[in-house]
């Protein structure tokens, strides 16, 4: 099958919201002024043009990608669907639109201990007393999901970044316990990403690709004997 890439670029600004409300609206949920969800899929969240599958970790920004990675529809057989659909489908020009405001944090549901999520740290070689330390802190806890469509629980390790000015929790970081899920909870603000404090203000910063790096940093320090709440070099070996 070919598609000029014109129209292709037509079907893809078809976003989800839009095309749901067009075709299936008793199957749209709303849960607050910007963010709806899908009644047979509650985890998956639709918000600011954008669309996030929690408990699966998948997402995407238009209907086409939807209805491929979601409703299981071949590339020929989605585009054959929005094409017969998309003269009836009217989509906003987003350049007109205001920045969108700060979503809310969805917090997930803490689980009633942190017993796996201890586990699966020390399996990845984080120094035990560092994880306790940030639990106490209220750094990490253990997540639980139950998908009410299949009864699958999941697990997972949830790394919190906080306004510390505040203080209230802005980003939360999900890493599967039990499978390979990496996300961040929906409406997390990356400005304030996990981290180590450290005991001083300081002018030196360790930046980590992800939150669980963090940790393997700390731990290693500690392996080095050093504070790892007081920045700190390594010493460098040259071969």
């Amino acid at each position: 099958m070919f598609i000029e890439s014109e129209k292709l670029a037509e079907l893809k600004k078809i976003d989800l919201l839009s095309y749901l409300l067009q075709t299936d609206p008793d199957r749209l949920k709303k849960i607050s002024r910007n963010t709806f969800c899908i009644r047979d899929h509650d985890s998956l969240h639709i918000s600011n043009g954008l669309w996030h599958w929690q408990s699966v970790g998948i997402g995407g920004r238009s209907a086409l990608d939807f209805l491929i990675k979601v409703e299981g529809f071949s590339f020929k057989e989605a585009v054959k669907h929005l094409q017969n659909l998309s003269k009836d489908i009217v989509w906003e020009d987003i350049k007109d639109h205001p920045k969108p405001k700060e979503r809310n944090l969805l917090f997930p549901q803490k689980d009633e201990n942190d017993f796996e999520a201890v586990v699966y740290l020390k399996r990845r070689g984080i120094d035990e007393e560092l994880i306790q330390n940030c639990i106490q802190k209220d750094l990490i806890f253990q997540s639980v999901f139950k998908n009410i469509d299949t009864g699958h629980v999941y697990k997972q390790v949830a790394f919190v970044g906080f306004d510390h000015q505040k203080p209230i929790p802005k980003y939360i970081n999900l890493r599967g316990i039990h499978n390979d899920y990496k996300g961040d909870s929906f409406g997390s603000n990356k400005a304030f990403s996990f981290l180590l404090q450290a005991k001083n203000p300081t002018n030196v910063v360790h930046v980590c690709e992800a939150s669980i790096d963090v940790l393997s940093y700390a731990s290693l320090m500690k392996l080095y004997q050093k504070d790892y709440e007081t920045i700190q070099r390594f010493p460098v070996k040259h071969r």
